[in-house]
């Protein structure tokens, strides 16, 4: 739902709808759920979800896929500077 008073739309409507890997349509949530089940390098979740394997072989979702599993404490984050 939307919060109004926010005028924000709730993550898990965003994670739904955005994609990753715009060559095979996988979701934001696809690849968030296929972390969660145990996903924990980039190479694990290519496999699983196949992102990665369409016309751009990667080119567009690796450092997206990398940044989400940044966030879930999967890999670490890169230092600044």
């Amino acid at each position: 739902y939307m919060d109004y008073q926010e005028n924000k739309i709730p993550v898990s409507v965003l994670d739904k709808y955005t994609k990753i890997c715009t060559c095979l349509s996988i979701s934001r949530k696809t690849i968030k759920d296929t972390i969660a089940n145990g996903a924990s390098t980039v190479a694990d979740v290519k496999k699983i979800t196949r992102a990665g394997s369409g016309a751009c072989h990667g080119k567009n979702c690796t450092v997206k896929i990398v940044r989400l599993l940044q966030e879930e404490g999967k890999l670490p984050s890169k230092p600044n500077g």
